[in-house]
């Protein structure tokens, strides 16, 4: 039997066994002390003593399960989040690397269409090679 404030509480109550459980709402009219009474054939226990200060903190909400739950997705994601970033270091690498072979190379000479100084012109594309100059003396 659970009770609060001169009151017994039954709606929030479930027995299994020797186990008696009370369920409170995380609601402000629910913090007070509460308690917890053993009826058997011998008579009526002392009174066990529950003190509820205030709506559980988010890991006593969670529990053991859920923690593992959530920490194995953290750390999912984590290592997905670590995986991409090395597969862009490595594009950008490749990327980076083939620029540099493409700068680096050195295109095909182009022929000049001058000759060399070294080069001499024959045929029939050969300029005339006689010169004919007249000058005057006065």
């Amino acid at each position: 039997r659970w009770r609060m404030l001169n009151e017994t509480l039954t709606s929030e109550v479930t027995s299994e066994g020797l186990e008696s459980r009370l369920r409170l709402p995380a609601t402000a009219a629910s913090l007070g002390t509460y308690y917890c009474y053993v009826n058997n054939t011998i008579g009526e226990s002392i009174p066990c003593e529950i003190d509820v200060t205030g709506v559980a903190g988010i890991m006593e909400k969670l529990g053991d399960d859920n923690i593992i739950v959530i920490s194995a997705i953290v750390a999912a994601v984590i290592v997905l989040v670590l995986i991409i970033c090395v597969v862009i270091i490595v594009i950008c690498r490749r990327q980076r690397q083939a620029g540099k072979s493409r700068k680096g190379a050195r295109p095909a000479p182009t022929p000049s269409p001058l000759p060399q100084s070294n080069q001499y012109i024959s045929g029939p594309s050969a300029p005339a090679s006689t010169c004919t100059s007249t000058h005057s003396l006065a």
